[in-house]
């Protein structure tokens, strides 16, 4: 992360105990402060505590404090972290903020001190003030000090990337485009001119949106119900069973949806072409069924010279009746 002051361990020091004490730098880019870091020594045999704090140099008006640290090892120097709680302070762009730090000790051999090399004119900041809350607006005296502290903060904005699936039911944000890979069932809801590519078995009983063409490729067996919103054609080409009634290799064209083992209106007419052979010179011409259980069949019985006899037979259950020849 980016950070903005001073980042070397000063060669003199300065006490903070009871002294808030500080330097000005300057905030390159918006952002917000995430924690202070100090070169410190304390010391004290009862308790050693510090705090850090940011405030504007323009009004020296409070910005925002960090945690209060306990733990810090008795005369030990060092770099030392204090965070800032949330609401963390926003920092503004080319703007300049003393970062200051803030001690008390007690017990023992006692002192508290912050580290510095040589600054700019006034760029140090202290205020002598018994340790407690940090007061608004700092009152401070000015030094020549550059202080050894620095603050780390994030950038304005966070951009946040989303690798994982979303459904489609999920909401989306405007302006975002994504690419869904994953299977789309024909049941989700589709997304105004989407159009979803499907690769997966679609069967007929799915219920197909309006102005979507699939092509079926699989078996369709006719015995099942055929449900179609737009204009469906299926040739059949394998063996047929007419309620066990028509022979094979039939050329069947259906045109509405219509389940076969129903009883067939009269306007629909079922042609069989093929002869069949009843014996070595007679054979079915012709079958005409007007419903499941009747029908009109056609023979033809071959005589000598090539000629033929035609008769036509009412078929009803078991009961042929002749009506002609």
């Amino acid at each position: 992360m980016p950070d903005f002051g001073y980042k070397t361990a000063g060669a003199s020091y300065a006490s903070i105990w009871d002294i808030i004490r500080g330097s000005v730098f300057t905030v390159p880019e918006d952002g917000t402060a995430e924690s202070v870091t100090a070169y410190l020594r304390l010391s004290g045999t009862t308790f050693r505590k510090a705090k850090c704090a940011i405030y504007r140099h323009s009004d020296l008006s409070f910005v925002g404090a960090t945690q209060e640290r306990t733990d810090i090892p008795s005369g030990t120097a060092g770099w030392y972290t204090f965070n800032f709680e949330d609401p963390k302070p926003s920092l503004t762009a080319n703007t300049e903020y003393i970062i200051v730090v803030w001690g008390d000790v007690s017990g023992g051999v006692q002192y508290a001190r912050l580290y510095y090399d040589a600054g700019d004119a006034d760029q140090g900041h202290y205020q002598s003030v018994s340790y407690n809350s940090f007061p608004n607006p700092l009152v401070p005296t000015h030094d020549n000090n550059k202080y050894s502290v620095y603050c780390t903060y994030t950038t304005g904005g966070v951009l946040k990337e989303v690798t994982d699936s979303l459904s489609l039911s999920d909401a989306l944000l405007c302006n975002k485009t994504l690419a869904v890979t994953d299977t789309v069932g024909l049941a989700d809801s589709s997304l105004k001119d989407w159009t979803p590519q499907t690769t997966d078995t679609i069967t007929v009983a799915d219920s197909i949106s309006r102005d979507k063409r699939f092509s079926i490729g699989e078996t369709v067996s006719l015995s099942e119900s055929v449900s179609v919103l737009t204009e469906v054609i299926k040739q059949v080409t394998d063996s047929i069973a007419l309620t066990e009634q028509a022979l094979t290799h039939k050329t069947l064209n259906i045109t509405d949806a219509a389940s076969l083992m129903e009883q067939v209106a009269t306007d629909r007419r079922f042609a069989v072409t093929d002869q069949v052979e009843l014996a070595e010179s007679v054979y079915v011409n012709k079958i005409l069924f007007i419903s499941d259980q009747m029908s009109l069949v056609e023979t033809v019985e071959k005589g000598v010279a090539g000629a033929a006899k035609t008769r036509i037979f009412l078929i009803t259950g078991d009961l042929a009746i002749q009506l002609t020849g």
